[in-house]
């Protein structure tokens, strides 16, 4: 399946004409300018233009070269200026998107990192994660996390220099 400079692709396909459900199994992945992803089952809606996955979903999204990560949450010392793509890697449960109201929503068991992971990458795990795109953009406008937040960068053990560990608890970040 191909729409708008991106695709789905799966061993398997099931269409639904009266509610305009497709439900994708066999290893499904899809991909859109700057987001891939996987799941053990995908099921689109050709109606609301709703993404809903489940099982072992893992999305990658890419942000333009020089973009802060979306994890700047303390000083860094690095420069960005220069800076090539940041990717993130987002895992969880489930993961539904929704055009309409440009959201993505991650729950159960998320986890999320820059990639690439070297040790000092900013993380994060939590129970639920929401992006958020304004309007006319591919690009994350914001994000909520909620339910047992932990945040980490940095390498564990080290107090000095680019790889500072650092941590964070909460409940919710946005």
């Amino acid at each position: 399946l191909m729409r708008e400079g991106g695709f789905i692709a799966a061993e398997r396909a099931a269409y639904s004409r009266n509610d305009g459900r497709i439900v994708f199994s066999g290893s499904p992945s899809w991909q859109s300018t700057n987001i891939t992803g996987s799941a053990e089952q995908l099921v689109g809606n050709a109606v609301t233009h709703e993404l809903f996955a489940q099982n072992d979903v893992v999305v990658r999204y890419t942000l333009e070269a020089g973009s802060k990560s979306l994890f700047d949450f303390f000083p860094n010392d690095a420069a960005t200026t220069n800076s090539g793509p940041v990717t993130i890697e987002m895992r969880s449960k489930t993961f539904n998107a929704s055009q309409n109201e440009r959201e993505a929503v991650f729950s159960g068991g998320v986890s999320a990192r820059q990639i690439p992971v070297d040790g000092k990458e900013p993380r994060l795990v939590c129970d639920t994660f929401t992006l958020k795109f304004a309007p006319g953009i591919s690009k994350p406008d914001s994000f909520r996390a909620r339910g047992n937040v932990v945040f980490e960068q940095g390498t564990p053990g080290v107090t000095n220099g680019p790889a500072t560990y650092r941590m964070m608890l909460a409940d919710t970040v946005t």
